[in-house]
């Protein structure tokens, strides 16, 4: 009996931890695409034209997924104190950026930002203002946006958030392969997409 009770209290526990890595994966997938629509718009007002932010095919930029999910995570036993949680949130965030920043730069031999003329930067990749800036978010994420996004995510069906989790692993799996294979072979992810896509059709459509 004590047997049954254990595996039963093993299993509880195992099924609960599934359940918020998928939340927290979903949470992920949001995030990433929140920063994408925001860095989007604000790139393409800044330069007068439309311009595809992020290093994947899909509409994610995975920096501000991992940065928030790291925040979220790491300082959740720390959320009874607002400075610390914004001292934290504003390193770990900045730490994130710039190591994101290195290897976006070997993979695509480029950079994708450059705050080498910000005050107080370092290498280029992160500056002091921003580093205020991922502070000040940080705090908006950890007290208010994260709990509310909890809260949205609970009402969904916990198989349909199994299915949203897998197909969303799948995606991204893919997108990942083709944008670092693209990355290192020089050619523009989208442009060797669509290369791919239409000898498939072609040859799917050979006599």
């Amino acid at each position: 009996m004590n047997m049954v009770v254990k595996l039963r209290n093993e299993l509880s526990g195992k099924s609960l931890l599934n359940e918020k890595l998928i939340n927290l994966f979903i949470c992920f997938i949001l995030y990433s695409f929140t920063g994408w629509v925001a860095e989007t718009i604000y790139m393409s007002i800044y330069h007068g034209h439309l311009v595809k932010r992020g290093f994947l095919i899909g509409p994610l930029c995975a920096v501000y997924g991992i940065g928030s999910v790291l925040v979220v995570y790491i300082l959740n036993h720390i959320k009874s104190h607002p400075f610390l949680v914004f001292i934290c949130a504003a390193l770990i965030t900045s730490v994130v950026e710039l190591l994101a920043g290195l290897l976006l730069s070997i993979l695509t031999s480029k950079r994708l930002w450059d705050y080498s003329g910000d005050f107080a930067n370092f290498m280029g990749y992160i500056c002091l203002r921003n580093t205020i800036i991922w502070g000040i978010m940080s705090l908006f994420l950890v007290y208010i946006i994260h709990p509310a996004l909890l809260r949205f995510i609970a009402l969904i069906p916990a198989k349909a958030r199994e299915v949203i989790c897998f197909s969303a692993v799948v995606w991204l799996s893919a997108d990942i392969s083709i944008s670092v294979y693209s990355s290192l072979n020089g050619v523009n992810n989208l442009v060797w997409l669509s290369q791919v896509v239409s000898r498939g059709i072609s040859f799917r459509w050979m006599p």
